[in-house]
């Protein structure tokens, strides 16, 4: 991917690669890729693309048990789908966050989560 003269496709591809790296078990070398697309994606002031990537290393942490991290990210990347105005990336988050709150028994949160299912 050197010399790539579209940076936002090259950090399309980067995130594209970070996923299949996590879902292959490979978490670092997905970290790896999520680091470079987010830094090209904050170069670009790209919202969306900084908010894909956040979502897919939240995902990653919550993969491996680390709630608390995987929190932080969904959290910064829900920030990012409202100054977007993504109403899509916005409700898958929040789902996931919700899911996080309910595998951690943690009712009172998750019910303070608009759309949640309590319980």
């Amino acid at each position: 991917m050197a010399g790539c003269e579209n940076p936002r496709g090259r950090a399309l591809t980067l995130t594209a690669l970070g996923h299949i790296s996590n879902i292959s078990g490979e978490r670092q070398r997905a970290l790896e890729y999520y680091d470079q697309a987010l830094q090209i994606f904050q170069i670009l002031g790209d919202l969306s693309g900084r908010c894909s990537v956040l979502e897919g290393m939240a995902y990653l942490y919550a993969g491996l048990g680390e709630n608390e991290k995987a929190l932080r990210y969904y959290h910064t990347a829900l920030a990012l789908a409202r100054r977007a105005k993504d109403l899509g990336a916005e409700g898958n988050i929040l789902d996931y966050i919700s899911a996080i709150y309910r595998d951690l028994g943690d009712y009172k949160t998750l019910c303070s989560i608009p759309n949640s299912r309590c319980g």
